[in-house]
């Protein structure tokens, strides 16, 4: 979980400093990638 509040962290960062598009949008899926392994990890336990 720590790894996801450092990526939401470094997004909120990169928002202020309005990164380029592509960027935005690879962290987006990465997040939903964490968020489908997150789940799958609540459902096993």
């Amino acid at each position: 979980m720590a790894l996801f509040t450092e990526m939401m962290r470094l997004y909120r960062q990169d928002s202020v400093r309005k990164v380029d598009q592509e960027q935005v949008e690879l962290l987006k899926q990465l997040s939903e990638k964490v968020d489908r392994i997150v789940s799958a990890l609540e459902v096993r336990a």
